[in-house]
């Protein structure tokens, strides 16, 4: 049975947390939940990579400022989470994972392979991800959806 006193959380949820898009309403729903229930947050070093892509995609449309970028990473860093070092087990687990699920790349594997080695929830704002791992049988990924 998972930790539920720790949750690994993909970057896609906190992209909705600091710049409106319409899952915002979910994401602070979701981060509401982490904060009242004291859960800790763990994610793998990837995270910091992905998070800041997405915001740079932003950026480039037009749909924020630099301004609201700088802040957007400043505030991202400074959240509370733990990042698992990279290791030669938890990249063959991403890999694992990435197989299972069909996929050509094993980004989403790596918060897979973090939830499992951490004995943790995982949440994710990809729908599609959650559910094709659930039909793997896995009843510890949740789409930030979930709490409705």
């Amino acid at each position: 049975m998972p930790d539920f006193t720790k949750s690994v959380i993909d970057a896609n949820i906190v992209i909705p947390k600091l710049i409106p898009t319409l899952q915002t309403p979910l994401a602070l729903k979701l981060w509401e939940k982490f904060q009242s229930e004291h859960i800790s947050l763990h994610a793998p070093r990837l995270w910091i990579y992905e998070f800041t892509s997405t915001v740079q995609k932003y950026l480039a449309a037009g749909q924020i400022s630099e301004p609201e970028n700088e802040k957007a990473v400043k505030t991202a860093f400074g959240m509370d989470i733990g990042f698992v070092e990279d290791s030669v087990e938890l990249s063959i687990s991403a890999t694992k994972w990435a197989t299972r699920l069909k996929q050509l790349v094993a980004y989403d594997g790596f918060y897979l392979a973090v939830a499992e080695q951490l004995d943790a929830p995982f949440w994710t704002a990809d729908k599609r991800l959650a559910n094709n791992v659930r039909q793997l049988g896995v009843n510890w990924v949740y789409w930030m959806g979930d709490l409705e």
